[in-house]
């Protein structure tokens, strides 16, 4: 691919940014690739020759690429993750997982979002499982359930991390229960640390038509020795909507939200 003429020490990776400071490290002479432009074509065509690029060979590339450029690369992503929709109904096609895929058409990268869920009893969902098209409501019944959601930013430059929520539920006669969250499945790299916490904003739906929700908060901090690293923020709510009443078990819809 290229002979790396330079490693700068100052390089910050993550799924979303990563910052240079130093001028004098960006004169184009030091660089095979000095435009937004190269930096593309160059991705593009490494992607086709095998697919797609593994860690080893996106450090080569970003070595042998102009900081300012790598910093215009991370701006365009980081515009992605902000117009995305943040709605993102969860569609569990097979009654208990889902992967959802939104493309990043100025990065070129994707948002993977997998979700699952306890199984769904065929006895109790035989219709919708039947169906597979869509799966608006889950009959549960009265017990302790939980609802996982990993966000993963894939790009086609940058190492991929991943953002995990789940939320802890359980479903009575009295409703719907939050009774905690984790931050499970959240996934750094080597040059990317994800700061994590996550918290019940609501804890009780008491009638049909309410819901209870959790939050992930995500900070990401990459780079070496934390100098000049620039910080990614995102927000995962969760919700399990009460749809319809039952005298052993209590219909619900499960969905998330995403921002940054």
């Amino acid at each position: 691919m290229f002979k790396t003429k330079k490693i700068c020490p100052a390089i910050f990776l993550s799924v979303g940014l990563f910052c240079l400071g130093d001028s004098a490290l960006a004169s184009e002479s030091n660089y095979e690739i000095n435009s937004i432009d190269e930096l593309k074509s160059e991705i593009q065509g490494s992607v086709i020759k095998v697919d797609s690029l593994q860690d080893a060979e996106k450090k080569e590339i970003i070595e042998n690429t102009n900081p300012e450029v790598i910093n215009q690369y991370i701006d365009l992503l980081e515009e992605d993750l902000k117009d995305l929709d943040s709605t993102l109904i969860d569609v569990q096609q097979d009654g208990y997982s889902s992967e959802v895929i939104h493309e990043l058409p100025k990065s070129g990268g994707i948002v993977k979002v997998e979700t699952s869920t306890d199984i769904i009893s065929v006895e109790d969902n035989f219709n919708n499982i039947m169906s597979r098209a869509f799966i608006p409501n889950i009959s549960r019944k009265f017990g302790s359930y939980q609802y996982n959601i990993v966000y993963k930013v894939e790009n086609l430059l940058l190492p991929d991390a991943a953002l995990g929520l789940v939320t802890y539920y359980s479903v009575g006669s009295y409703g719907l229960k939050a009774t905690s969250c984790s931050n499970s499945g959240t996934k750094g790299s080597l040059v990317t640390d994800i700061s994590a916490s996550c918290k019940v904003t609501d804890d009780k739906a008491e009638k049909v038509g309410y819901d209870i929700n959790a939050q992930g908060d995500f900070k990401i901090t990459h780079g070496i020795g934390g100098v000049n690293a620039k910080q990614l923020y995102g927000t995962i709510t969760s919700r399990v909507y009460w749809n319809a009443k039952g005298t052993s078990a209590q219909s619900v819809n499960e969905s998330y939200t995403a921002d940054f």
